[in-house]
């Protein structure tokens, strides 16, 4: 029964509240990805973090976009999983550009002046 006043008395600026976090939330990744505006780093390691921050900023911008339009809208349910499956189809595209890069990278003699393994 305690659950029932919270629900019934939610905050109406909640919507705005969410948006502003995703918002923020997108910003954030944006001023990560800034720092690999160039993309000629080989690291795969940095690029596999570079792609997971990409994603968790789409995804922020994709909660900010579609919850602005459906509050403005009303009733536009339907495009909140619409941009979660195109963000997905994208990342999941550069994650497996990203596993052929690594397949690549360890089945290749290892690189001139790189540290040798444990193994080595």
């Amino acid at each position: 029964m305690l659950a029932t006043p919270t629900l019934s008395h939610a905050r109406r600026d909640r919507p705005r509240s969410l948006r502003e976090v995703a918002a923020v939330a997108m910003l954030a990744g944006a001023i990560v990805l800034r720092g690999d505006a160039d993309g000629d780093d080989e690291d795969l390691n940095v690029k596999a973090v570079v792609l997971d921050t990409a994603a968790d900023a789409a995804a922020a911008g994709g909660v900010a976009i579609a919850g602005g339009i459906i509050l403005a809208e009303g009733g536009w349910y339907w495009l909140d999983p619409t941009i979660a499956v195109a963000i997905a189809v994208v990342v999941g595209y550069q994650a497996v550009r990203l596993i052929q890069r690594v397949i690549v990278a360890i089945r290749s003699p290892m690189r001139a002046g790189a540290a040798p393994g444990p193994d080595t």
